[in-house]
């Protein structure tokens, strides 16, 4: 992809370049060579002697070259003779009198900052090697001479000195790429695989700490082919690391079992290797353990763990010691939550404070290094419910790592230049939880519970201010799959406060704390569709955009397609040395996008819709009713015109089995033979489920009530509410005689409560309808064919003006090149879910079904400029369920791409019932001026009102949901125009044009 070229330069055309324009560095001397014998035979004190002697020498003269570089091997000899504050004081001194006496540019001013920065990056002040080495690095691109060995051990000392001060990622992997090049051109004179695997197996590590676990997989599944390709010269314990690294990435994604397999594999070879040459020997054992731990598998875990204690902390460096020390401590952590898990708390608890104690015997207090020790002692004591000590222990932790953190104990944390990391802000979740549980162990709680509502607020602040930061640290699913538990936390706060009081702002906090919860994933799931769009990206540049993501995402789906056969086969390593490829060439894609729109935009469209600001409004005779779906209750935030509603209800067997067997049958035809059977249980459980989630909030808003407008949370979005039976019958014989909810009130349903009042305007671009049918032409198809659609196509055509596709013109492609210029969008064809993949919910047209199968990125392309789709197909509604939301299908695709409303059914639907209620549904929405709701509503009641004890079930009616803006067929108001201009959208594409221009002639 030429894109992709332009935006990276080959490193070694520059040292070609250096080495045309830079003479090779060389100086020394008889006196220079004699000492230097002396310090290689390891006399030192000689050494040390005959370095003074030609410094006085030279310093006389003076001759400042000689006395800089004497200065140097004195320094070093010094360091031998463990002179250290000695040492430091020669090179600082050395470096001064570089920068006053040496002509700019000359080669011993770098060499001066990389040997003292090497010096600090051996004592363990990685800090301030860091300063160092980068300061010698920029003298020696502007020195006049080079030398490629001192080079490359400059970029090696400035990479660990980068990775164990935790530095910026990117500036590791720049490092490590510059490590590797190098690598590479030395391999060809002297083949060492050894030294290659050390650096091919630094990347999964780099992108571990970035969080992108998936490009750490695709690494470390590189590193372990190389391994593979050069089994017979790569040493037993570097063979054995790329497995441990495969399986540590593995364990990372949460693919314990896999771990466990992978690690399994690997220790028949691990325990062959004598323990002096397998260092990573415990670090293999420790990764074992709390794999087998993550699988609820204590006893597993044990072995492995104790094993790991075993490590010599007492041998090596000190330097080494200390971190053998530290890694015993943390792995006492790890067989403390063992022992606990094993119901063994007192033993679990001695292993906790013993790690405490040796962690505390390491460092200076307070320290982030004690960070882990007193979360872990929290989650202890949380779990034991002694809240009060769980409570100090987690204010322990966030005191360790906020080291200007002053306030007291209840107030949230302040100090002087704060900056909240991601770990903190875990904590920072679990100390307002452990404040809550305290308040309600004591007589006067609302002080307490006032407190931990301030924690999630404040929490749930930085987390929105900050999830750019993290999105790049910890991967992009992890607000919504890490932090639901903290607006929960909120949200049960907020009752506890409400039912003790009673007052409305509790449920107004709750009602926010939902809606932050919902517009985490909102903003997550739509941020690569809001890169694009907007009118500064030409369409050429958007199609490039997304195809790049489609060839990624396809790639991905047959990359784990492989890998659930085998982490390792052949067919995991072609695909996965693709699959890097392909999301280099995507990342350098959409950097370049985001450099290029920086200027231009500060806020996404989609945040300024979802911003967290302004009261939600109902009008008279509706209910608004949004549920949270937690880990033990279910809350239900209602509110009428004039009135409110909360209730906490808990999610028992009973409630769980009731929501999955109703969603069960109704999703399913109906067995006649077991009519009666199926009709009572159906009853009894629908009316369970209305009487649980419903009947309380209902209750308080009746009279006068006939609209609903829900928001459902995870399972919830898989239940169409409207067959729920508000009232049981002892005697029925029918589906006909039920209760039906939808008799009562219509339903509409919306992605987040931010959306019922939004002014979000779409203009209209006609009255016109582009309908679009699926028809089976003859050939052999394992979809089947769909008779209702031609009749459904013809009916519609008949009513309603605009542009309908039968048959062989019912293309992909045909409507994504006509769909912007409609008001009303119909495609009555064939729907798939897709429950593991976000973007994998399909629509599928006419025609070869490689070709013609639409996911939620053929829609980003699509300009789409429609108020409403009817999704007239089955599944549309359906796709993973998200931690935090609703599920992920093609039809919340339409609405995350900006159309308002969607109409989508929840299962595989009858297409000739199907067909009538669509027709039906528009008579009332296009003749009558009905809104969409009305008369999608009114076709399921006149179809209820036809149909017989059989044919009443919910099967048959219940599939169809409208989603969003509850708009009419004609209307007189038109949104604002947009605030980009065309001239400003061409403007656009000249600049990128001339920037890509630029690009390539210089490439």
């Amino acid at each position: 992809m030429v894109l992709f070229l332009l935006f990276f330069s080959p490193g070694n055309e520059s040292q070609v370049q250096e080495r045309r324009i830079k003479s090779k560095y060389d100086f020394g001397t008889p006196e220079l060579s004699a000492a230097q014998k002396l310090y290689s035979a390891k006399r030192y004190e000689e050494a040390l002697d005959a370095y003074q002697s030609i410094l006085d020498k030279a310093l006389k003269k003076p001759n400042w070259e000689e006395v800089v570089y004497t200065m140097e091997k004195k320094a070093l000899t010094l360091r031998r003779l463990g002179q250290t504050t000695e040492m430091i004081l020669v090179m600082d001194q050395a470096i001064k009198l570089a920068m006053n006496h040496l002509p700019k540019g000359h080669f011993l001013i770098s060499k001066m900052y990389y040997t003292r920065g090497a010096m600090d990056h051996r004592l363990g002040n990685f800090y301030i090697a860091r300063s160092y080495l980068d300061t010698a690095l920029t003298y020696y691109n502007s020195s006049t001479s080079y030398d490629s060995a001192a080079y490359a051990k400059l970029i090696e000392y400035k990479f660990y000195a980068y990775q164990y001060s935790e530095g910026n990622q990117d500036t590791l992997l720049k490092a490590l790429e510059e490590l590797v090049r190098l690598e590479e051109l030395a391999q060809k004179k002297n083949p060492e695989p050894d030294e290659m695997l050390i650096w091919l197996q630094s990347y999964p590590v780099i992108y571990i700490q970035k969080g992108d676990f998936e490009q750490a997989l695709a690494y470390a599944i590189k590193g372990y082919k190389y391994a593979k390709e050069n089994r017979r010269s790569v040493s037993p314990r570097y063979y054995a690391e790329a497995q441990y690294y495969l399986a540590q990435v593995l364990y990372y994604k949460k693919d314990f079992l896999r771990t466990i397999e992978i690690g399994n594999e690997a220790m028949p070879l691990v325990e062959s290797i004598p323990r002096i040459n397998m260092p990573e020997y415990y670090s293999f054992n420790n990764l074992m353990g709390i794999a087998y731990m993550a699988v609820g598998n204590p006893n597993e875990a044990l072995p492995y763990l104790q094993k790991a204690l075993e490590i010599p902390a007492n041998v090596g460096s000190a330097f080494e010691k200390r971190n053998k020390r530290r890694f015993k401590a943390q792995v006492k952590i790890n067989v403390g939550l063992c022992y606990k898990n094993l119901g063994e708390p007192a033993k679990g608890k001695k292993y906790l404070d013993e790690s405490l104690n040796e962690m505390k015997s390491l460092v200076k207090l307070p320290s982030a290094e004690l960070h882990s020790n007193y979360r872990y002692l929290g989650d202890f004591y949380f779990l034991n419910e002694d809240w009060s000590k769980a409570l100090i222990s987690y204010d322990s932790a966030l005191r360790n790592g906020l080291v200007s953190y002053t306030t007291n104990l209840l107030s949230f944390p302040k100090g002087d230049n704060m900056e909240f990391s991601y770990r903190d802000l875990v904590v920072l979740t679990k100390k307002g939880a452990s404040i809550e549980k305290v308040g309600l162990s004591k007589n006067q709680p609302l002080n307490h519970l006032d407190s931990a509502k301030n924690y999630v607020k404040k929490t749930s602040e930085l987390l929105f201010d900050r999830r750019d930061d993290f999105l790049a640290s910890e991967g992009k699913l992890f607000l919504s799959q890490n932090f639901k538990e903290l607006y929960e936390i909120g949200i049960d706060i907020s009752y506890e406060m409400y039912a003790q009081t009673g007052d409305k702002r509790h449920f107004e906090d709750a009602l926010n704390f939902s809606k932050a919860s919902k517009a985490i994933l909102f903003l997550e799931q739509s941020q690569e569709f809001d890169l694009v769009n907007n009118n500064l990206v030409s369409q050429e540049l958007k199609n490039l955009f997304f195809q790049s993501k489609s060839d990624v995402e396809r790639l991905q789906a047959k990359f784990y397609e492989l890998i659930d056969n085998s982490a390792t086969s052949d067919s995991v390593i072609m695909v996965n040395e693709q699959l890097l490829q392909t999301r280099e060439e995507r990342e350098g894609l959409k950097d370049s996008i985001e450099n290029f729109l920086s200027s231009f935009q500060d806020e996404s469209s989609l945040e300024m819709i979802i911003d967290g600001k302004g009261d939600l409004s109902v009008d008279k005779g509706k209910a608004f009713i949004e549920f949270f779906y937690g880990d033990e209750h279910i809350y239900v935030l209602g509110k009428s015109k004039s009135d409110v509603s909360f209730e906490r209800v808990e999610i028992s067997n009973e409630l769980t089995v009731a929501l999955e067997e109703v969603v069960s049958a109704a999703s399913s035809p109906p067995n006649v033979a077991l009519h009666e059977t199926q009709l009572n249980l159906f009853q009894e459980q629908s009316f369970l489920i209305y009487r649980k989630l419903l009947k309380a909030t209902l209750d308080k808003f009746k009279p006068n009530l006939n609209h609903l407008i829900l928001v459902p949370d995870e399972f919830l979005s898989r239940l169409p509410f409207g067959l729920l039976v508000e009232k049981k019958e002892s005697q029925i014989v029918g589906f006909n005689e039920l209760h039906y909810l939808i008799k009562s009130y219509s339903i509409q349903y919306q992605l987040s409560s931010e959306l019922v009042n939004s002014d979000r305007a779409v203009s209209r671009v006609n009255d016109k309808i582009l309908g679009i049918g699926y028809l089976d032409d003859g050939n052999v198809s394992t979809l089947g064919s769909l008779p209702g659609t031609e009749m459904e196509i013809e009916r519609l055509e008949a009513m309603v003006p605009g542009k309908y596709l039968l048959g062989s013109e019912a293309v992909k492609s045909e409507f994504l090149r006509q769909a912007r210029d409609y008001d009303v969008l119909h495609l009555a064809i064939h729907g798939r879910s897709d429950s593991t993949n976000n973007y994998q919910s399909t629509l599928i047209f006419n025609g070869d079904e490689t070709e013609n199968t639409m996911n939620t990125n053929d829609l980003y392309l699509a300009s789409l400029k429609a108020r409403l789709a009817v999704l007239s197909a089955c599944e549309s509604g359906l796709g993973v369920i998200n931690k935090g939301e609703g599920t992920f299908s093609i039809a919340r695709g339409f609405a995350l791409v900006g159309v308002p409303s969607v109409v989508m059914s929840l299962w595989k639907v009858n297409d000739r019932i199907t067909s009538d209620q669509m027709v039906e549904m528009y008579q009332g929405f296009v003749d009558d001026g009905q809104t969409i709701n009305s008369a999608l509503r009114q076709s399921k009641l006149n179809y209820l009102e036809k149909s017989d004890s059989y044919n009443a079930h919910p099967y048959y009616w219940a599939a169809f949901l409208q989603l969003g803006k509850d708009i009419k067929f004609k209307q007189t108001d038109r949104g604002p125009l947009p605030w980009i201009y065309i001239g400003l959208a061409l403007l656009t594409s000249i600049l990128l044009g001339s920037v890509f221009v630029k690009r390539k002639r210089a490439k």
